[in-house]
């Protein structure tokens, strides 16, 4: 039986592997954000289609909403912190726990993000959106940028341009930080045991909805679409999982599986199907983003 240290020893490639593919994606994800649609005229012809959207939708009071949240500096400030740090890295801390509690399911959960911010990326190339702060005369405002002296974000009230410019600040429609929130959530419903952090999951949506909205970040329809967008991704991936599976199902013969989810005392091998969550991602979807 090999030792606990010849197990250790054997499991830091693997992990060194995930971190080479999930920077190789975070890096292929910021190169492709920065080079899409940076059309400013379009972006702004755009960002006004979007705000008639929201208040043919009844919500014409957002600009109030922000003005009011940029004065109040106990309200802004949190929001402002969310909105700088939330997105990645509560995706990186999903995206650990899935590997180290969730190795089987795990697969399955980087192919939803991995689809997810593709489809998102397509939309800021061809529908360059500007955020509401940057519509001169609606009556939005830069919450980010009036608190920019508590924070570490630019103080910039404008697209940056050339060089100056680290991020594509036109990129607003679909929403991809609610997008990602919501596959915090969904990935913490499938996979955690416990009530509470189910709950949590699910508010960590609806706090990140809030933020984008009330900063000026993004209209309220980007928020939706961030949200539609999430959910037909998870439905492609399942979709495609799920035949893939199938396609196996008839020629890959039943394995034993060990039942690691008893005491140590009671871990039994057992010839049954394996849980449906998680055996299942590892049929469908380990042999195509690299198995564990």
């Amino acid at each position: 039986m090999p030792s606990v240290k010849a197990i250790s020893r054997a499991a830091i490639p693997r992990a060194v592997l995930q971190i080479v593919i999930l920077v190789s994606l975070w890096l292929a994800y910021t190169g492709a954000r920065l080079s899409a649609g940076t059309d400013l005229e379009a972006a702004y012809v755009h960002g006004d289609w979007m705000l008639d959207a929201d208040r043919v939708m009844g919500f014409d009071w957002l600009d109030d909403a922000n003005r009011w949240t940029t004065d109040n500096g106990l309200v802004a400030l949190p929001l402002c912190y969310c909105y700088a740090t939330l997105h990645y890295v509560a995706t990186v801390l999903v995206l650990v726990w899935m590997w180290r509690r969730h190795p089987i399911g795990y697969p399955r959960a980087v192919a939803w993000l991995t689809v997810m911010s593709a489809v998102g990326l397509v939309f800021y190339q061809f529908l360059p959106t500007a955020p509401p702060r940057f519509l001169d005369g609606e009556g939005f405002v830069d919450t980010m940028s009036a608190w920019a002296d508590w924070g570490w974000w630019s103080e910039s009230t404008g697209p940056a341009t050339g060089s100056n410019r680290i991020t594509n600040e036109v990129a607003a429609f679909p929403s991809l930080h609610v997008g990602w929130a919501i596959w915090c959530a969904g990935v913490a419903y499938r996979y955690a045991r416990r009530l509470w952090v189910r709950l949590l999951g699910w508010g960590y949506p609806t706090l990140i909805t809030v933020t984008v909205v009330l900063t000026g970040n993004h209209y309220l329809i980007d928020a939706l679409a961030g949200a539609a967008l999430a959910l037909l991704a998870w439905l492609a991936v399942e979709y495609v999982a799920n035949s893939w599976r199938w396609a196996q199902s008839g020629r890959r013969p039943r394995q034993l599986v060990v039942d690691r989810e008893s005491p140590p005392s009671t871990r039994s091998l057992v010839a049954e199907r394996p849980p449906a969550n998680e055996a299942e991602d590892a049929m469908a979807t380990g042999d195509l983003i690299g198995d564990r």
